[in-house]
């Protein structure tokens, strides 16, 4: 679990924070927690998954379902991924998401859902990363 400062602006965007970077390079799931929800953590109110139907977003689900030991509500709703999720984030919402590992030069290419979620989200997110392994 890592913070961000939220040193908001083009800045952060080029060079990235270090809760991006920590969320990008790891082994292991991530929390980056903004500042702006420091005071939501302790009283989650549940968690999101945002899934497409990959691997790397079934590792994720599975991840979340494991942690919160709770059901799984299936909500469908139109739009650019990163938006719909980031307009959900905040109020007590823990979100989840899988990480398919493309690299740097992927992500500046084709972009990267859970990088947009990372600079925008109002709440914690965890990034799953995706090595390779089967769900």
């Amino acid at each position: 679990m890592v913070g961000s400062r939220g040193a908001g602006g083009f800045d952060r965007l080029r060079l990235g924070s270090t809760g991006y970077r920590t969320a990008a390079h790891a082994t292991t799931p991530v929390a980056v927690i903004p500042p702006t929800a420091e005071d939501d953590v302790e009283d989650l109110l549940g968690l999101m998954v945002g899934v497409d139907g990959s691997r790397a977003a079934q590792r994720a689900l599975r991840w979340a379902v494991d942690v919160s030991m709770t059901d799984v509500t299936r909500v469908i709703e139109r739009g650019a991924p990163a938006d719909v999720l980031v307009s959900r984030t905040g109020s007590g919402r823990l979100l989840v998401l899988g990480t398919h590992g493309r690299g740097a030069i992927g992500r500046m290419v084709f972009g990267s859902v859970s990088h947009q979620c990372l600079h925008h989200a109002a709440g914690p997110v965890v990034v799953v990363p995706y090595q390779g392994a089967t769900v």
